[in-house]
């Protein structure tokens, strides 16, 4: 036997404007939870812990993801892909909305 014992989601962000890419994952509305949910589920039947790192990049954000093979770092603002880059904040309502939500999606660890 043997495999995996934790898969760790990386760089989940709290909201769209803290993502680092237009393709990165995120967690900051419902439909984003229950597409997730689906995944660890699947994982967890063969066993591994399942974790996530919660993200929000701040003035790192909107830049092309890097499968592409070219990094274009700070998409404008009035670029279909891109969006206005803020930093995290205590009173951002996204970073409020994940610890409260994520026993609902049966993560074991949160980074």
């Amino acid at each position: 036997k043997g495999g995996a014992g934790l898969i760790i989601l990386e760089a989940t962000a709290t909201s769209p404007e803290g993502r680092i890419s237009y393709s990165d994952s995120g967690l900051w509305k419902d439909g984003q939870k229950e597409q997730l949910k689906r995944v660890i589920d699947f994982c967890k039947i063969f066993g591994p812990r399942m974790g996530i790192q919660i993200a929000h990049v701040g003035k790192k954000a909107s830049t092309e993801p890097p499968f592409l093979g070219h990094r274009k770092q700070g998409l404008p603002f009035d670029d279909p892909k891109g969006w206005e880059v803020v930093g995290p904040s205590e009173d951002n309502d996204s970073i409020k909305y994940f610890p409260n939500n994520h026993n609902t999606i049966n993560l074991d660890i949160i980074e």
